[in-house]
């Protein structure tokens, strides 16, 4: 939940300047600042990268790593239009679903998932029979 199997490496180079990637509609990618310029110049860039170095498991290929997990008790969950990582690309879902993963699509972003509605949802999902 929140993370491609296969992260879209511009993320992780962006991150390494100190940038982000905002997922326009979840699929076109936009390089920006984190913060507001004033806030650049400080220590707080500098914490900012340092965070953001947990990212790199992003560079690994799940998609290969998994190839011979079995998943089926695995439920996966996206954003349609999620602006911080970005909709996961039509080749993780199809490996997903190939595994038997269960794979919940939501209409919101990357928060969208912390909503009542979709708490609602994936708890009548997941205590179904």
């Amino acid at each position: 939940m929140g993370l491609n199997l296969d992260m879209d490496l511009r993320n992780i180079e962006a991150i390494k300047n100190g940038k982000i990637i905002v997922w326009e509609d979840g699929i076109n990618p936009v390089e920006q600042d984190p913060f507001p310029a004033f806030l650049m110049k400080t220590s707080l860039k500098e914490k900012f990268t340092n965070m953001s170095m947990l990212m790199m498991n992003g560079e690994k290929r799940f998609t290969e790593l998994l190839k011979d997990v079995d998943l089926r008790d695995v439920v996966y969950v996206y954003g349609e239009n999620d602006a911080s990582v970005g909709r996961p690309k039509q080749y993780e879902l199809d490996f997903l679903r190939a595994k038997n993963v269960e794979v919940i699509k939501i209409d919101g972003g990357h928060m969208s998932m912390w909503t009542p509605e979709f708490m609602n949802r994936l708890y009548e999902n997941l205590t179904k029979e």
